[in-house]
């Protein structure tokens, strides 16, 4: 009886946390073997407005018919889909293909069979920019269970751009991407600016020669409509995804525009293999730029697998960092207020593609950037720290209420590195320079193989004030 009403309970429990994926068209496809008869395809968006679109349809032919004050479901049969640019009467390519939609105020939804529903460019203008998928100021945009090629390989080899994106969406709003497999994009796979309610989830993206996934850019100069008034991107889900070989960013949020209810949750963002960048200071998993509070939704960064790929936080506030696997190298440089950083693994090391890592300065640096910024209110709190030829495990620069509490930081170096010298390693460097001021919190931390556990620095005319049992 007692085992009968443990998987009774088991299984209430299993349901109520499963809640979100109850509906019918939240399947997770695995692109990597699932066939395509064995993939169910979820109902319509839009079931009295379907059209099929067969291998060898005529796209251009098939989206110039539509309405767009009506909602629409393109459902891309399995087969081969290839997408041509569109021309001008004059007979010059623009930036997009013709799977270009603006104003569809129902909505639109684009929906194939998996990996078997291939969506593949087939040209590129002279600047290689051209957007495979395009909306614009649009509503209810729905794209899943799709394959979708940017065929950067075969088509920009000798002249690599960043505006020839997978998808691009602009001015639009309830945006889901899902269960889609995106690669070879010659710009970024996602690009997303100025838009609300975005919810990105259960997909594959591999060999991006930008970032995977962009959100925002407030000036499209580069287009034939121009966004010049600062944009604020309210309400991103981004959750259960894998991110694999993005040349920069595997998440950018773009300087200029603002970003409000972030919840970055369950990805998984892999080791990288290829970079094509000569900028390999421009590679982070993600990139938080002007990152804000929001009334209601916090912004949230856990239960990620970040397999030593590293983080930075720039102009940015009310971030909770927690549970996260295998965090790299992270910068928390500006005007950064009110962060946790919580139950999460750190291994930081240098590795073949991040060349400032030469430098092995500062596993972690916190630092004020310039007088007019505040940098503060920033915890780190139950971490593990695994760092490796860093002179630093955190360095603590111009910020003021820093707490480091219970925290186990430890220097793993097996092969001490020539150009380190053993007197400058330290667990936590706190300074102060340049007139200006620190302050820390230190305490209850477990500080293994640094020859000083903390120093503190103060240096023109400045002060640093440490306290809490390790500062003793």
């Amino acid at each position: 009886m007692r085992k009968l009403v443990f998987i009774l309970i088991a299984i209430v429990l299993y349901s109520c946390s499963q809640e979100d994926n109850l509906t019918e068209d939240n399947i997770t496809v695995d692109f990597t073997s699932t066939p395509c008869d064995v993939f169910n395809r979820p109902n319509a968006l839009f079931p009295d407005n379907v059209i099929e679109i067969e291998e060898g349809d005529d796209l251009s032919l098939i989206i110039n018919g539509l309405n767009p004050a009506s909602g629409v479901t393109l459902y891309f049969k399995s087969g081969v889909h290839l997408v041509p640019t569109a021309t001008l009467s004059n007979g010059n390519l623009t930036p997009y293909s013709v799977l270009d939609f603006r104003s569809f105020t129902k909505g639109v939804e684009l929906v194939g069979d998996g990996i078997c529903s291939e969506i593949r460019q087939v040209d590129a203008n002279n600047a290689c920019s051209v957007r495979l998928i395009h909306i614009y100021d649009s509503e209810n945009i729905k794209i899943h269970n799709l394959f979708l090629n940017g065929n950067r390989d075969n088509l920009c080899v000798v002249n690599p751009g960043e505006q020839g994106n997978n998808i691009r969406i602009r001015d639009s709003e309830d945006i889901l991407i899902r269960n889609i497999r995106s690669v070879n994009a010659n710009g970024d796979a996602l690009n997303i600016g100025c838009s609300d309610n975005i919810i990105v989830e259960n997909s594959f993206f591999d060999s991006v020669n930008r970032n995977t996934l962009t959100l925002g850019w407030n000036g499209d100069n580069a287009d034939d409509y121009v966004i010049t008034d600062l944009c604020i991107s309210n309400n991103i889900i981004i959750r259960n995804n894998t991110f694999s070989n993005a040349d920069t960013q595997y998440i950018d949020f773009e300087h200029g525009d603002s970003y409000k209810g972030v919840q970055i949750i369950n990805n998984d963002f892999l080791p990288r293999s290829i970079f094509v960048s000569t900028d390999v200071n421009d590679q982070y998993a993600i990139a938080f730029t002007n990152v804000e509070q929001h009334s209601s939704i916090s912004n949230v960064l856990a239960l990620n697998s970040f397999h030593r790929n590293r983080l930075t936080f720039i102009s940015s506030e009310n971030i909770s960092v927690r549970f996260n696997d295998s965090i790299g190298k992270t910068r928390i440089l500006g005007n950064v207020q009110n962060m946790i950083f919580r139950g999460n693994s750190f291994k930081i090391e240098p590795t073949q593609f991040y060349a400032d890592d030469h430098i092995f300065n500062q596993g972690v640096l916190i630092r004020k950037i310039n007088s007019s910024e505040e940098t503060e209110n920033i915890q780190f709190n139950n971490n593990e720290f695994y760092i490796s030829n860093f002179e630093r495990g955190i360095e603590i620069r111009n910020a003021k209420n820093i707490q480091v509490k219970n925290n186990n930081i430890v220097n793993v170096n097996t092969v001490q590195k020539p150009n380190i010298n053993t007197n400058v390693l330290y667990g936590v460097r706190l300074m102060a320079e340049f007139n200006d001021e620190a302050s820390a919190y230190i305490h209850g931390n477990t500080m293994t193989n640094w020859p000083d556990d903390v120093i503190t620095i103060s240096a023109n005319n400045s002060s640093a004030i440490c306290t809490g049992s390790n500062c003793d």
